[in-house]
This record gives structure tokens, sequence and C-alpha cells, in this order.
């Protein structure tokens, strides 16, 4: 037996950035939300507590797009400065019970 629920709630709204957001990523545990803009930066949204969990300047000039890893152990971002970055996560304290999926 299926069941299909469609709530069409708006769970969680942020004022993210203060340039356009040009990308995504949730990260594996569906627990933290990565952005990207055009104001430079890149925002980890802790999901949980719908709170900024930091926010990381690297690029000069607009962050493009960003990603997590499957692992969710690193994210790698990409700058209109031709940069690619890779990231460490330091989620690990805050995701004891998560396992990453096997690859």
């Amino acid at each position: 037996q299926e069941v299909a629920i469609r709530t069409n709630q708006l769970l969680q709204h942020y004022k993210a950035h203060t340039g356009a957001v040009t990308h995504l990523s949730f990260h594996p545990s569906g627990n933290f939300l990565l952005t990207t803009s055009l104001d430079a930066t890149l925002k980890v949204w802790d999901l949980r507590e719908g709170a900024l969990f930091y926010t990381l300047h690297g690029h000069e000039g607009a962050t493009l797009a960003g990603n997590f890893a499957p692992a969710g152990d690193y994210f790698a971002s990409a700058g209109a400065d031709e940069q690619v970055m890779v990231w460490k996560t330091n989620f690990d304290r805050f995701l004891e019970d998560y396992v990453a999926p096997a690859v």
C-alpha cells in the first residue's frame, strides 16, 4: 500500500545572501545546506536548528557552484575567479549517528 502526502508547505526560509543565490547543495545527511552567491560567499545552514552554521570567504568574486562529496566530509566550490576550492567539513561532532552511504 502506497501513501503519497503532498503538503506544499514551506518548511524554512532564509535571507541567505546579499547577492543572488547561484547554487545550493544538501549534505548527504539532509541536516545541512550549502549555498553559493554572487556576493562571493559560501554559507552552510544547519537545517535542524534553522540557522546559519558558518560563512566562508575564499573566492574573489562570485561563487558560482558548490557541492558536497558523497560522504559529506568535504565540499567543493567554483568561482568566477576561475578557482575551484575543496573544503573540509567539521560536522563530525554534530552527526554522531549519521553513517555515509557506501559508494
